[in-house]
């Protein structure tokens, strides 16, 4: 059996969207003691999306054309998301 599904099966989606979504992948990894890679794939691969203040290195690393924007798909600013900020 993968991290992946073990962490899934032992959570649930629910349970770590809730980790991801307040703290991030690293904060959700360190509660749920796994990897932050699986975190972040597994948010990947549902589409999450959790709203953030952007920092200015990571905006200009998108604009610089130096990390490819699809990195952080599932980042999107407050301004971005407002509407559809789920309560957790």
């Amino acid at each position: 059996m993968t991290e992946t599904k073990r962490i899934e099966q032992k959570y649930g989606k629910n349970t770590i969207k809730q980790y991801w979504y307040k703290g991030g992948m690293y904060a959700a990894a360190e509660r749920l003691q796994t990897s932050p890679f699986v975190i972040r794939y597994i948010a990947n691969k549902n589409n999450w999306q959790r709203p953030i203040d952007f920092v200015p290195h990571l905006k200009k690393a998108v604009d610089s054309g130096n990390v490819p924007s699809g990195f952080y798909k599932n980042l999107k600013s407050r301004e971005e998301i407002t509407d559809e900020i789920e309560e957790l």
